[in-house]
């Protein structure tokens, strides 16, 4: 079914979600039962999986390129293991390793192959978590309006063509859009676990693809000195990834390739094949995005980008995952290991973000939370200021990560709780009122501590890293539930 069917110019994608009037009875699902008339925060995904899983596409095959349903993951068990690991190494300025391998251009492909011929096919699968089927969904963002061409508009680097991912469950729902947001160079479709517990809580959920590549990091460094750019860069640069108005001169996105106008166009395309869904409630050509209907949250430069959006509008919630904005870095003494750098970390000569101590030392390093994250909305005034209030923004953390040394300082400015009284999530619920948690269990896959906030395979499983739960479920459960009293 290509181009299925059109509405006033954007392609809408195939009607494939005639199964929710129905009520989701597939593969041993709840029908159309309310999982979600209760509060408990429970209901749903609690560890029973049975690894039910039917798939299929519309048409044969993905766009052009693709290989199909293997090559997001979808072929295994719910949560799988086999999604493949961004890559997120070392980048001055972006503290917390959300770029490409050297300012590189990993994943990065010439415009000339961004512009080859594609299908807009639909691509899902049904799985059942928990006593509910769930439905999953791989949608290309130029399927949702030909303007969007997966392209910055400077022309020097082409992000690699990334799918957004829209989960479905059955039942009753919040009346709230669960919105998340990868990393650097990440893709929605190796980070599913945070929006699928998102659906068995009551959200419509989805991951959205958006300009991600390069980091905000190499974006504020100048590639030919190696010298940071002013310390406004990174606001101005966060500002133009959303909005798409020309912020800055250190990026070019027009506004069909901003967060804001591929989240338009996604909502609109699935309230076109399905107007009982109640898609409409966050976006409508006539009111725009509803912004306090909205939820986000975000992983690295996701997580920055989360931040920036609840300083400049009052969402519904937003949940920062390592981080919520960057930092700003200082260079100090020589140093054997950390131990000998109070209120840093020991980096190697010539970085300014690190894990682990240098085997042959290095320079102490200093990062303080970024200009842009002392501000309030729309950059006046200070954090106090802010749009969201700190009673509906909540983070997480590893202890070991880059982060851990300036985002206790970015929540305590946004009103979320003092710095050093973060909540440990490993030892389990409850978490009381806590709105910041952080986590010292060892990452999967062979990723670093700051990728095991965000990616599927890296994130740390129960019962060790052959599981399918993540292990820091619960902790995403409160702070996609907790309400202050």
């Amino acid at each position: 079914m290509t181009d299925s069917f059109r509405r006033g110019g954007v392609v809408a994608l195939g009607a494939c979600l005639a199964f929710l009037a129905a009520g989701c009875d597939d593969d041993g699902g709840a029908g159309g039962v309310d999982q979600f008339a209760t509060s408990d925060a429970s209901a749903g995904l609690d560890g029973s999986l049975d690894g039910t899983v039917d798939t299929g596409t519309t048409d044969a095959g993905q766009h052009t390129g693709d290989a199909g349903l293997a090559d997001f993951g979808f072929d295994g068990p719910p949560f799988p293991d086999d999604a493949a690991v961004d890559a997120e190494p070392d980048a001055a300025g972006d503290a917390t390793l959300d770029a490409e391998p050297d300012g590189g251009d990993q994943g990065v492909r010439p415009r000339d192959v961004q512009d080859e011929p594609f299908e807009c096919t639909e691509t899902w699968r049904d799985l059942s978590l928990g006593g509910l089927t769930l439905r999953e969904r791989i949608i290309d963002p130029r399927c949702t309006d030909p303007a969007i061409d997966s392209c910055p508009a400077d022309g020097e680097r082409c992000m690699a063509s990334k799918d957004h991912y829209v989960v479905v469950a059955p039942g009753e729902r919040r009346g709230v859009l669960w919105v998340h947001l990868v990393g650097s160079g990440g893709e929605p479709t190796n980070a599913t676990n945070i929006a699928r517990v998102a659906a068995t809580e009551g959200y419509h959920a989805l991951g959205l693809a958006y300009m991600n590549e390069p980091s905000v990091g190499d974006r504020c460094t100048d590639l030919v000195t190696g010298m940071a750019r002013p310390t406004a860069c990174e606001g101005l640069v966060r500002t133009e990834i959303l909005t798409g108005a020309d912020s800055t001169p250190w990026v070019a996105i027009d506004r069909p390739n901003s967060i804001e106008h591929r989240l338009e166009r996604l909502l609109v395309a699935l309230h076109a094949e399905d107007p009982t869904r109640g898609w409409d409630a966050f976006y409508t050509e006539a009111d725009g995005l509803q912004w306090a209907r909205i939820a986000f949250s975000g992983f690295s430069q996701g997580g920055g980008m989360a931040g920036i959006i609840s300083r400049d509008h009052a969402v519904a919630r937003a949940v920062f995952f390592s981080k919520g904005a960057g930092s700003e870095a200082s260079i100090g003494a020589a140093c054997a290991d950390s131990s000998t750098c109070p209120s840093g970390r020991c980096c190697p000569e010539g970085e300014e973000e690190c894990e682990g101590d240098p085997p042959g030392g290095g320079r102490c390093i200093d990062l303080a939370p970024v200009e842009w994250s002392r501000t309030g909305g729309n950059g006046q005034g200070t954090a106090a200021d802010r749009a969201t209030p700190g009673a509906r923004l909540y983070g997480i953390y590893h202890r070991e990560e880059t982060a851990a040394l300036y985002s206790p300082q970015v929540f305590e400015l946004w009103g979320m709780g003092t710095a050093g009284t973060a909540i440990d999530a490993d030892v389990g619920p409850p978490f009381g009122d806590a709105h910041v948690l952080n986590s010292g269990l060892a990452p999967c896959a062979g990723g670093s501590f700051h990728q095991s906030m965000g990616n599927n395979a890296v994130q740390p499983k129960q019962g060790g890293c052959g599981g399918n739960v993540p292990a820091m479920i619960d902790a995403w459960r409160h702070m996609m539930t907790h309400e202050d009293p």
